[in-house]
């Protein structure tokens, strides 16, 4: 299944309240072409909701394909924290454009809401629509109860839909009851189109996913895949260190199956790699992230450019905008970076003071960076000066 992220909004996610929306594409979707639309870089200055879009992506994701992702005490204590205050609700929507067979946008909308202390699924709703916008198909959850189902079901047979019915409740989405169809070609409808690209397509990097480049294996199947891919990773560490021969795997067999531990071998010494810079842990890590971009999936990440040196990182996205097949959307401060994206077409958004997306438009040679960082973009002032730290270092408090 080939999917192409259109369009994401949302509200209600730690400090953002008011609704907010990046768009991926142009309105036209006639002659669809991603060719000079796959990277989005996301600005804004520290603390004004960059990381809250990435993990509102990984929450809806977690709750498509972890069908008890909300009956878990941490994710509910978590989510409980994350939800802002006075909207009370978070919603989001994502909008596709499914590109097997006869072109179609799937849209697919989801609000949370605290009820008796708990993080529940207020309402969902999946709708199917032509390129012209005219809906095909569409089903709406209310409060655990289907609403809303158009004639057509999206196909879903009529046990399926009384399962449905029967098992659906506030702490599940629709989507979890087509977990078992994604592998069986005989059952082929969009929702189950829709999970595929939520548990397959789209990858989260945030900087609370797991950072351990420790490995665990199943089976010795899944330790000669990760082995092929670490050869690869070997090679794209060399691009960066000159002196790096190779990257060893050691691997010791236990009771849950294969632990694995990467060993960066130089001219002179062998480093384990939990001992090396943050930096080339980084990359280590992120290369898995850039092979989904590479090979057609959608992956967001939050913060990308932390530790990793200017020039590198400028080269791996100039390279996924130019020869990936699927999409990059980051958070970023590296001003570097905007230089190269003003290259390609809705790539630069900025997230202003007042909570609105603002998308650059590049206008001649004029250059985003210089703009931004000289306070010359609407609601993004940096109206500090090197001299506005000195009260803030002196023992004095008058």
């Amino acid at each position: 299944m080939r999917a192409y992220l259109l369009n994401l909004k949302l509200k209600g996610m730690k400090n953002i309240y008011k609704e907010i929306k990046l768009s991926f594409y142009k309105p036209d979707l006639k002659n669809f072409n991603s060719g000079k639309y796959r990277v989005k870089g996301i600005f804004g200055r520290n603390g004004i909701g960059k990381t809250a879009l990435v993990k509102s992506v990984e929450i809806v994701k977690n709750i498509v394909v972890e069908e008890n992702y909300l009956k878990n005490r941490k994710n509910q204590a978590m989510l409980g924290r994350l939800i802002n205050k006075n909207t009370g609700i978070f919603h989001i929507g994502m909008e596709f454009l499914l590109l097997k067979g006869n072109k179609r946008i799937l849209s697919h909308f989801l609000e949370l809401e605290k009820k008796k202390g708990k993080i529940v699924v207020r309402s969902e709703k999946i709708e199917l629509q032509n390129i012209k916008g005219e809906i095909i198909d569409e089903i709406e959850i209310l409060k655990g109860k289907v609403i809303k189902a158009k004639k057509g079901g999206f196909s879903i047979e009529a046990e399926k839909m009384e399962h449905i019915c029967s098992e659906l409740t506030e702490e599940k989405s629709i989507l979890n009851f087509f977990k078992e169809d994604r592998n069986n070609e005989g059952k082929e409808n969009d929702l189950i189109s829709l999970y595929h690209i939520y548990d397959f397509l789209i990858k989260v990097y945030t900087q609370d996913s797991d950072k351990s480049v420790l490995k665990l294996c199943k089976d010795i199947r899944t330790v000669e895949e990760v082995k092929k891919r670490v050869r690869k990773k070997a090679e794209f560490l060399k691009l960066f260190i000159s002196d790096l021969k190779n990257v060893r795997i050691e691997e010791k067999k236990i009771e849950k199956g294969y632990f694995l531990e990467f060993i960066l071998e130089y001219r002179d010494y062998s480093l384990n790699i939990d001992f090396e810079s943050m930096g080339i842990r980084n990359l280590f890590l992120l290369y898995d992230y850039f092979i989904d971009v590479y090979e057609g999936k959608i992956v967001f990440a939050d913060e990308i450019d932390l530790s990793i040196h200017e020039v590198y990182l400028n080269k791996i996205v100039e390279f996924l905008a130019r020869m990936g097949e699927g999409q990059l959307v980051f958070t970023c401060h590296n001003t570097g970076l905007l230089d190269i994206l003003k290259k390609f077409r809705y790539s630069i958004d900025f997230l202003t003071e007042n909570q609105e997306i603002e998308s650059w438009k590049q206008k001649g040679n004029s250059s985003p960076r210089l703009k931004y960082r000289e306070g010359m973009l609407k609601d993004m002032p940096f109206n500090i000066e090197y001299y506005d730290f000195y009260p803030l270092f002196t023992g004095d408090d008058e």
